[in-house]
């Protein structure tokens, strides 16, 4: 998972100073990029756009998924043909934004895109956390015909049937 960028978190007001959403975002994804790009040791890219969480009322919210298609296809294109999946994160839904992390889109475009590692996640901060909203999230992923998740021993990824 991404959290930082310039070396400043996103979740910190510095951040998101002297910043558009735009800007913000833009910077986020390019990080992303440049992360899936130039590393290797690792299994799922996590919470793929929970920057919209951030940066106050006037910031937070839906990424434009219009404009960062070409720069997110290029993320999942790049994940893909390294062989490794996104997680999709149930916390959106506790706090508020009423969806996963990453969107809908995002995550029907790495299926599009021949993806088939998947992961689900609560970024549980507490015991009443852990699993939570995951019946929601097999659910959407049945919606849309993936049949399986994933789940890793090291490196090495193991496919589950979701029924």
């Amino acid at each position: 998972s991404v959290h930082t960028v310039d070396k400043l978190l996103v979740d910190q007001k510095e951040f998101w100073n002297d910043k558009t959403r735009d800007e913000a975002h833009d910077k986020y994804f390019f990080e992303i990029l440049k992360s899936v790009e130039n590393f290797n040791q690792f299994s799922v890219q996590g919470h793929l756009d929970f920057i919209t969480r951030y940066g106050g009322l006037d910031k937070k919210g839906f990424i434009d998924y219009i404009r960062y298609q070409d720069l997110i296809d290029s993320i999942l294109k790049k994940l893909i043909s390294k062989g490794k999946g996104i997680e999709i994160n149930t916390s959106g839904i506790r706090y508020n934004e009423n969806r996963f992390y990453p969107c809908d889109n995002i995550i029907k475009r790495y299926f599009e895109l021949g993806g088939e590692i998947i992961t689900i996640g609560s970024d549980s901060h507490k015991a009443s956390d852990l699993g939570k909203d995951f019946r929601r999230a097999y659910d959407f992923l049945e919606s849309i015909g993936v049949k399986y998740i994933s789940s890793f021993d090291q490196l090495d990824v193991y496919f589950k049937k979701i029924k």
